[in-house]
């Protein structure tokens, strides 16, 4: 959302690597899971709203921003 403040491109790659990042986390959180031979019903639960937030409410938050930020410079 700074991007939109701002108008720095960085933030935006910055964001999109961290969505990344958290596929990379969430793919060795569930090997060590397994490798470990451990799960709980709430940990199952927190992976789950992880995954929402990370894969769902991330990148529609970026999609967001950068469609505001086109619609406000073509306006102006």
């Amino acid at each position: 959302m700074t991007y939109l403040q701002t108008g720095d491109v960085t933030h935006v790659y910055f964001a999109c690597g961290l969505v990344f990042a958290a596929l990379v986390f969430d793919v060795l959180d569930g090997r060590i899971a397994r490798w470990r031979q451990k799960s709980s019903t709430m940990g199952r639960d927190l992976d789950s709203l992880a995954d929402i937030v990370s894969f769902g409410v991330a990148p529609a938050v970026i999609a967001y921003g950068c469609g505001m930020q086109a619609c406000t410079t073509a306006s102006s």
